[in-house]
């Protein structure tokens, strides 16, 4: 991601890039790849306060999370792929059951700006 919002995929093999997309909604305030790299998340800022879910393969977006009402400040997602947690400028933090596309916890009220997250293996724990 560089400073005028484009999400830009380089290949190390062909030192190429082979994706290039410019986010004219808003800013890219954070970027996850799932383990076995056939998925891109990135979460928008300012306009757009949804993850966009990009297929590696195709280079095409395959759906957006939505919730968060403000800007998203951080993603990450879990070691089984099967969980994304995101904040947001709206003192919230959600974790996404990625399979169903749907919100799983949702933690209100956090009580500053989470700049940076993680979870726990087992779901237990954000940090």
């Amino acid at each position: 991601v560089d400073q005028s919002s484009n999400v830009r995929v380089w290949s190390l093999q062909t030192h190429k890039e082979v994706f290039s997309q410019t986010e004219r909604e808003s800013y890219i305030a954070s970027i996850a790849l799932s383990s076995d790299g056939r998925t891109l998340y990135y979460g928008n800022g300012t306009e757009g306060q949804h993850i966009k879910v990009v297929d590696t393969k195709v280079f095409e977006e395959q759906k957006k999370l939505e919730g968060h009402p403000r800007e998203i400040t951080c993603i990450s997602i879990s070691d089984d792929d099967e969980y994304l947690i995101s904040a947001s400028k709206d003192r919230s933090v959600r974790v996404w059951d990625l399979d169903k596309s749907s919100e799983a916890v949702i933690l209100r009220d956090v009580l500053s700006e989470v700049t940076a997250i993680i979870m726990s293996n087992d779901l237990s724990f954000a940090f």
